[in-house]
């Protein structure tokens, strides 16, 4: 998906710690953002190496993004199932 957004709120870079698959521990890290495109409002959050390097982007202009959506199901406790959409940020200019 690409569109061009505004800034509505950008957090600080954040990381957690978490054990990987191959049983050594990981550091996540990921910075968030809600993001407009004049229509839609929306969550996306920016992962890995590219949560790193971003710096605090301007919230007065336009900006480019391009993401990708994730879906997952999950068993809820009362025993329905759960859809849960993310979106990724791959870049933001």
């Amino acid at each position: 998906m690409e569109k061009l957004v505004s800034i509505i709120s950008q957090g600080a870079h954040s990381q957690r710690q978490y054990t990987g698959k191959d049983g050594q521990p990981t550091v996540f890290h990921f910075m968030d953002f809600v993001l407009s495109d004049g229509i839609d409002t929306f969550h996306a959050q920016a992962t890995g190496s590219l949560a790193q390097a971003l710096q605090p982007l301007d919230t007065n202009t336009l900006h480019h993004v391009q993401c990708h959506i994730s879906h997952r199901t999950f068993d809820r406790q009362d025993g329905t199932v759960g859809h849960e959409n993310q979106i990724y940020i791959d870049r933001i200019v």
